[in-house]
């Protein structure tokens, strides 16, 4: 395995990651908005369950305010060390 194989895997690895991250937040966000969620879901929730969904979705809306603001430097990061690898011709493709 050579050295650009590697480092594309873990851009791969990292990007997906902050893709998740944000399906993630909004899905949470969604559902948080969602009045038919909210009664029939949060309504019924037991009080520890339901401090544990407020403080995901508090944990999410901070993390994605600061994850956002950093999104546009990872990507050019990525793009950069993307384009090394692939001009140096050593670039792996995934299967």
């Amino acid at each position: 395995m050579d050295d650009a194989g590697r480092e594309y895997r873990r851009l791969y690895f990292l990007r997906r990651s902050i893709a998740t991250f944000q399906e993630i937040h909004s899905a949470f966000q969604q559902l948080s908005h969602d009045a038919d969620f909210r009664k029939m879901v949060v309504h019924l929730m037991n009080p520890e369950f339901k401090q544990v969904w407020k403080d995901a979705v508090k944990y999410f809306e901070t993390h994605a305010e600061n994850d956002s603001k950093s999104e546009e430097c990872h990507r050019r990061t990525l793009f950069e060390r993307c384009g090394q690898a692939c001009h140096s011709g050593n670039a792996e493709r995934p299967d």
